[in-house]
């Protein structure tokens, strides 16, 4: 797998943080092919790699838009880095993106897609 997509940490609706997993968005550009889905990635800022788990798509759960976002949940970081340029390698993929019928379904979901990243990345 391997790619790696670099950009811009936008500020987004803030709902990863009212779920418990505060995400890192960046806009990807309208050329960019690579799969929707779900991955476990490693991250770059400031010069430190991180760990994390990705949403690339248009978040049809929430369904507030048909822009297609890179959404990065990264792992033991808690400090705002909007306007910070992040590396983001998607390591590996997880599963597809997919609509849920509802937020504590999405929220259940994404606590056991951070778990199958942390079990890739033997943390």
């Amino acid at each position: 797998m391997c790619s790696v997509i670099k950009g811009e940490v936008i500020e987004g609706k803030k709902l990863g943080r009212k779920l418990g997993f505060p995400t890192a968005n960046i806009e990807l550009e309208v050329t960019d092919s690579t799969p929707n889905g779900i991955y476990a990635v490693e991250v770059e800022l400031d010069g430190i790699e991180y760990f994390g788990v990705a949403n690339i798509g248009i978040r049809p759960t929430i369904k507030d838009s048909d822009v297609k976002l890179l959404e990065v949940y990264i792992f033991d970081l808690s400090k705002d880095i909007y306007g910070k340029e992040l590396r983001v390698k998607l390591s590996v993929w997880l599963r597809e993106e997919r609509k849920f019928e509802d937020i504590d379904e999405l929220q259940r979901q994404i606590a056991e897609d951070v778990e199958s990243a942390k079990k890739y990345f033997k943390l």
